[in-house]
């Protein structure tokens, strides 16, 4: 998903106490470049919980951090 569009759905969302998203349904969500952009743009947004379902083989220890972080 493009990015922009990404953000007019969350900005539209939360108006509506939008608690939760899932980033995946089928596929790999690790595979869009800006995965840690929209998990963060999410969570400043108000969002409590994000989550996203992966095989974990694109996860490496600085990724790791980065979703902790």
């Amino acid at each position: 998903m493009d990015f922009n569009l990404f953000k007019k759905i969350i900005d539209e969302s939360v108006k509506y106490n939008l608690f939760s998203i899932r980033l995946s349904f089928r596929g790999e969500a690790f595979l869009n470049k800006h995965i840690f952009d929209m998990i963060k743009y999410a969570k400043d947004k108000g969002i409590k919980e994000i989550s996203t379902l992966t095989h974990g083989g694109f996860l490496d220890e600085e990724k790791f951090q980065r979703l902790i972080d």
